[in-house]
């Protein structure tokens, strides 16, 4: 069926396309959700894309604790992963998506490189929301945010941890904001 929606597309036959879309979208599930999301974002189907979006939303710590949907994220590119993190409606802790992130830096690199390959996930982690406890023996051991250009939201976020009326004028930005499924994207 993705042969023949892509095509459709090529031909510009957009029934033959709109029934495509239609089949696949009847099936994405939770086992083929990565596939589909990179066969949606391929073929630039927003409304295969979205579905995607909303079974990983729902369901992203369960599928990165089992084996085969983490090596699935594992395959996942930069761009998709910065993607994901800027989903307001990620059902998962921030420090699970914090590990979730690191592990995928580790992954591609050694320790030392995965600190470095981490810095463009930084600005879409919401350091705020993980507890004191977890920034210094989760976060800072792994040396992401312990120099500059992110060594502000580290201590943003202790400040935070400490203090948060001291935020009340800017508590209304993501970085502060639970993600869950309650939000929007």
């Amino acid at each position: 069926m993705i042969h023949l929606l892509y095509l459709a597309k090529k031909y510009q036959l957009d029934d033959l396309r709109a029934f495509c879309v239609q089949f696949i979208r009847s099936s994405v599930s939770i086992d083929s959700v990565w596939d589909m999301l990179e066969m949606a974002a391929l073929y630039q189907e927003q409304d295969l894309m979205d579905i995607c979006f909303s079974l990983i939303d729902e369901n992203i710590e369960n599928l990165l604790s089992q084996p085969f949907h983490l090596q699935k994220w594992y395959e996942l590119g930069a761009d998709a992963i910065i993607v994901i993190l800027q989903r307001t409606s990620l059902n998962i802790s921030e420090i699970k998506l914090f590990n979730f992130v690191w592990q995928w830096c580790l992954h591609k690199k050694d320790t030392k490189e995965a600190a470095r390959k981490m810095q463009p996930f930084c600005p879409h982690l919401r350091f705020p929301l993980i507890s004191s406890d977890d920034l210094v023996h989760i976060v800072a051991p792994t040396n992401t945010v312990s120099s500059e250009p992110h060594l502000h939201y580290y201590v943003e976020a202790l400040e935070y941890n400490v203090d948060p009326l001291k935020f009340s004028s800017i508590s209304h930005e993501p970085r502060f904001q639970k993600r869950g499924s309650s939000n929007t994207k």
